[in-house]
């Protein structure tokens, strides 16, 4: 886990995989950690701000989380590090299959 950033303990409600926390600081589509009282993590995004009420979708689902759970905000969305050669290539292998099926 990063050390430097806050632990967010004021759940306020789970629904599915959706988890509505209280926060502030927070960005569209950054990601979290979900910390479950088991030690269990689990990978979260931001899909909702609404004033000070974040409502994160969890991944690997909510089934087992409770709303004693820990989340910790990365800071920044999801990345992809996608150079020019390996998209270039993708593309030429995905025109051949498609050419020759």
């Amino acid at each position: 886990m990063i050390p430097d950033l806050v632990k967010h303990t004021n759940i306020l409600v789970i629904v599915g995989d959706i988890l509505k926390v209280r926060a502030s600081g927070v960005g569209f589509g950054d990601l979290a950690v979900v910390e479950n009282w088991d030690g269990r993590n689990s990978l979260g995004q931001v899909i909702e701000l609404d004033h000070d009420v974040v409502s994160l979708q969890v991944f690997s689902g909510g089934k087992g989380l409770l709303t004693r759970a820990k989340v910790q905000f990365l800071g920044h969305a999801i990345a992809l590090n996608a150079s020019y050669f390996n998209t270039q290539r993708m593309m030429q292998q995905y025109v051949l299959k498609a050419y020759y099926e």
